[in-house]
């Protein structure tokens, strides 16, 4: 949208990153994205070239931001969106990320809080 990328749906994982609710924000509107070359960037490369982009980059307080961009088209024929998939886990994760992950899903659950990861 005017060469800006535009938040439309986000997940209760994002809202506690960004410090609220980014619907509806362009990236360059929450700090967390400002500077972060995986926000706008990489996700327009994602849809210049019509193909996934990815990767991990540690943030300044330590934690590890695993990030996915997958071009989406509209029409069909041309990519004009992208599908975030962001994931921040501590540092430590990086020794068993598969495991961060699932133990970070279940903290974003509110039916399960009384479960133990096996």
């Amino acid at each position: 949208e005017g060469g800006k990328l535009r938040f439309r749906l986000a997940g209760t994982g994002l809202h506690q990153v960004f410090g609220g609710e980014p619907r509806g924000k362009c990236a360059d509107e929450i700090d967390a994205c400002r500077g972060g070359a995986m926000w706008a960037e990489l996700a327009t490369r994602s849809i210049l070239r019509a193909m996934p982009v990815s990767g991990v980059t540690r943030m300044n307080d330590g934690t590890m931001h695993y990030w996915l961009r997958l071009p989406l088209s509209s029409d069909g024929v041309e990519a004009d969106m992208v599908l975030c998939h962001d994931r921040y886990l501590p540092a430590e994760a990086a020794a068993d990320p598969d495991k961060a992950a699932m133990l970070a899903d279940l903290l974003l659950r509110r039916d399960v809080g009384h479960l133990v990861p096996a």
